[in-house]
C-alpha cells in the first residue's frame, strides 16, 4: 500500500532533507521507506512495522519519525511507538564487533 502524500510533497521533502545536509544514499533510502510506509500515519496502524526484520523496521521507524515531524504529525508517531509497543533497536559494541567479524571470516592483517 502506498501513502497517500502527492509527489509535490515528495519534491518538498526530499528539499528538506537535502538543506539538512543528508547523504543522497540517506535520502534515497528515506524516501523510499517512507513511500512505503508512510500510510501507517494516516491509518495509525502499525501492526505491518511488528512483522518486519529488526533491520528493516529500524530502517521504516527512523524514516517515519523523520516523515512525522516534518509533516507535522509526530504526536501521532509517539501514540503509535507507544500503542504498539514499538521499539528502537540498538546494537551494542560487542554486537557491531561480531557482526564486522562474521562479515570478513576473520581475516585480518595489521599494519
Amino acid at each position: 500500500m502506498q501513502s497517500t502524500f502527492d509527489e509535490e510533497f515528495w519534491r518538498g521533502y526530499r528539499g528538506h532533507l537535502v538543506s539538512l545536509n543528508q547523504s543522497p544514499h540517506t535520502i534515497r533510502n528515506k524516501i523510499q521507506h517512507e513511500k512505503r510506509f508512510g500510510h501507517i500515519l494516516n491509518t495509525k496502524d502499525a501492526r505491518e512495522l511488528l512483522s518486519l526484520s529488526k533491520e528493516t523496521r529500524s530502517h521504516a521507524m527512523k524514516a517515519l519519525s523523520a516523515l512525522a515531524k516534518y509533516h507535522g504529525m509526530y504526536h501521532i508517531w509517539l501514540e503509535l511507538i507507544k500503542k504498539f509497543q514499538l521499539k528502537w533497536e540498538q546494537r551494542d559494541s560487542l554486537d557491531t564487533f561480531k557482526r564486522i567479524f562474521d562479515n570478513n571470516e576473520g581475516t585480518y592483517t595489521i599494519c
